[in-house]
């Protein structure tokens, strides 16, 4: 189903009075589905299009930290992992902010032997200590934010001839449709 003919299922649900308002309709659609998908039982058989593994070869860290943005709209972070081609027997521990500051404070608290700490701030990734982080591959999984993507990265939104099967399954798109001409007509009644 190509995001035209959903867009324009959405507006045959909504009723008469929605004929027009596709960019409206477009609107809600995409914050229907990024709300929709924020749940962590929401995976890749409801988003294959929209889970992302990135794999990230680590540079050298400034002070004991190696930083890393990553390339897509990061929505929701589900996991940090060794590259299995890489891993070596290190593992990958997520610090609390409240580690983080721990560490600041007293380097005993900084992960020990194959362990590299890392935590998240927006779309930047730290890794600590750099020294066992650098040169190496980490993997990545997130969902990335539908607001954020098109087949043109510039436009920020899907285009008309996008097969949205490609990235969300079908059960996924028809709740989708239905939430959205629910929204559409909450947001405009009595206008």
């Amino acid at each position: 189903m190509k995001y035209s003919e959903v867009i324009s299922r959405i507006l045959a649900l909504s009723g008469e009075e929605y004929t027009g308002k596709d960019s409206e309709a477009r609107d809600v659609f995409q914050q229907v589905v990024s709300q929709m998908m924020m749940p962590d039982e929401v995976g890749n058989d409801e988003l294959p299009g929209l889970i992302i593994t990135e794999t990230i070869v680590l540079g050298e860290g400034v002070s004991e930290i190696i930083t890393t943005d990553l390339t897509g709209g990061l929505v929701k972070l589900l996991d940090v992992y060794a590259d299995p081609a890489d891993a070596d027997g290190y593992t990958y521990k997520h610090l609390k902010l409240d580690d983080v500051r721990r560490i600041s404070y007293a380097s005993g608290f900084m992960p020990q032997g194959k362990v590299i700490g890392w935590w998240r701030i927006g779309k930047t990734i730290r890794m600590i200590p750099a020294n066992s982080a650098a040169g190496r591959s980490v993997k990545v999984l997130y969902k990335r934010n539908p607001l954020d993507y098109s087949d043109e990265p510039a436009a920020g939104y899907w285009s008309d001839d996008t097969e949205m099967l490609d990235y969300l399954s079908y059960p996924f798109l028809v709740e989708a449709i239905k939430a959205s001409s629910s929204e559409l007509k909450s947001q405009y009644k009595g206008q």
